[in-house]
């Protein structure tokens, strides 16, 4: 549910915002958690229409990017954080986005510190995110660290961005191949079928296969519908388990061609995150264990559990990784240089673009490979389909 406030602050301001709560007495608890003296309370009523609107309204990259952007702007400007967050609210397309933004001038008003009221919205902002934001409080270098951050953020997204972009036409290729040949096994086959029936006429392997195929379809398509949703339901509790997400992410590194890519987009994210963090002034052991958390693969959190282990007792950062196989060792060799010199996030950085450029290139390089291949699997396929048809009628005319 949703409730429409006016409060007032310590300071004696007056604000108006809204709130998100199970009922009246929650929402009334939580205004008094945040030391607001609540003056009028209404429940927000929304039409079924809106409310199934707004449930589409997903906060993106790109419109958190833009906020952190314009928030930088206005804070190196002289603006203080409320003043900043204010102007900001309702300036995005995005109405979840304007919500939070609200509630974050209000949190800070409560004597929160930025960090704080962000932990409040952990499927928003990410851990890397609120910590770096942390240590810009504490270094009272906010304005810098934010400017770095939107960096940051930008990078990651364009990455995104490219490797989206490099699978789109094969998925849209194998989905456009799959539907032609659906309709073709379900629609088209049965009735050819029907046309050699009644002439009798002896048909190739090839045109019997895939009426067996069609046949199968049509009579136990409820069967077939069970055992993928039985195989679907099954991988989903499975991957909850430790175990199969293990198998998974070791599976997804050793994947030919893919794997290379996958460990390199892991590479890139590494470096950048730690980079990013120890620039903020975060501790090198907090930086590395916030930096496996954002690594959504075991074995890659499983070597960060080991350097972290090796850091702590006072091994160097460029030896800890230098044992794990997972890492190449122009990684290790390049931070021995940058420990030297004590540049290691100037180091981090030109190791990330390094990885950056190298997943452009690999995916450039997958497309150009996989648009002809894709190709000839396609013509293939039809090609097949066609010859399956025109034996028989070849067949046919003979036999007149």
């Amino acid at each position: 549910m949703r409730f429409q406030y006016t409060a007032k602050t310590i300071s004696g301001e007056i604000v108006k915002s809204e709130i998100e709560a199970n009922d009246e007495p929650q929402a009334i608890k939580t205004l008094r958690d945040r030391k607001l003296l609540i003056l009028k309370l209404n429940l927000t009523e929304k039409s079924s229409f809106f409310s199934l609107f707004s449930a589409f309204s997903a906060i993106g990259e790109k419109d958190k990017i833009i906020f952190i952007k314009e928030l930088s702007v206005m804070v190196q400007s002289g603006l203080t954080l409320t003043e900043a967050l204010d102007t900001l609210k309702d300036q995005t397309s995005n109405n979840n986005l304007n919500k939070i933004i609200g509630e974050l001038s209000v949190e800070i008003r409560g004597g929160k510190s930025l960090s704080q009221a962000l932990k409040k919205y952990p499927d928003v902002f990410s851990p890397l995110f609120i910590n770096i934001v942390n240590s810009g409080e504490k270094s009272g270098k906010l304005d810098s660290v934010l400017e770095s951050l939107s960096k940051q953020m930008d990078k990651d997204y364009e990455l995104k961005s490219k490797i989206k972009g490099a699978f789109v036409y094969p998925v849209v290729i194998l989905v456009a191949l799959t539907i032609v040949l659906v309709i073709a096994v379900v629609f088209i086959i049965p009735q050819i079928k029907k046309i050699f029936d009644d002439m009798n006429v002896e048909l190739p392997i090839l045109t019997k296969i895939l009426i067996g195929i069609s046949s199968i379809i049509l009579n136990y398509w409820w069967i077939i519908i069970l055992f993928v949703g039985g195989l679907l339901l099954f991988i989903k509790s499975s991957s909850k388990t430790e175990r199969f997400k293990r198998l998974q992410d070791v599976f997804l590194l050793k994947v030919p061609i893919f794997g290379v890519l996958i460990k390199k987009i892991y590479m890139a994210q590494f470096s950048r995150n730690l980079a990013s963090l120890i620039s903020a002034g975060v501790p090198m052991l907090e930086a590395l264990k916030t930096n496996r958390n954002i690594i959504n693969n075991l074995v890659y959190q499983e070597a960060i559990d080991r350097i972290m282990k090796d850091v702590e007792n006072g091994v160097q950062l460029s030896v800890a990784i230098r044992k794990e196989k997972g890492f190449p060792p122009m990684i290790s060799q390049l931070l021995n240089a940058g420990e030297k010199s004590g540049k290691i996030d100037f180091i981090l950085n030109t190791i990330a673009d390094f990885y950056d450029r190298e997943v452009d290139d690999t995916t450039h390089n997958l497309t150009t490979i996989l648009e002809p291949a894709l190709t000839v699997v396609m013509g293939i396929a039809v090609a097949l389909f066609a010859v399956s048809v025109i034996l028989p009628i070849y067949g046919l005319v003979n036999a007149i």
